[in-house]
């Protein structure tokens, strides 16, 4: 989650002008959305895992 004051941890390097708050809604928003798509294509994105590791020779007891 972002944070809303890590440039006050680098005083001695920046100065900060102006600061405002912003309540996380669109960030929100934008992580649901990401799980949303990801919990749709998991069993096309499980099978890419697989192939790949089948090609490498990843899985247990490849030789």
């Amino acid at each position: 989650m972002p944070s809303h004051d890590p440039l006050t941890y680098f005083h001695s390097d920046l100065t900060l002008i102006r600061s405002w708050h912003i309540n996380g809604r669109n960030y929100f928003r934008i992580l649901e959305a990401w799980f949303e798509k990801h919990d749709r294509d998991a069993k096309a994105g499980i099978e890419e895992l697989e192939e790949y590791a089948a090609s490498k020779c990843l899985e247990e007891g490849c030789q």
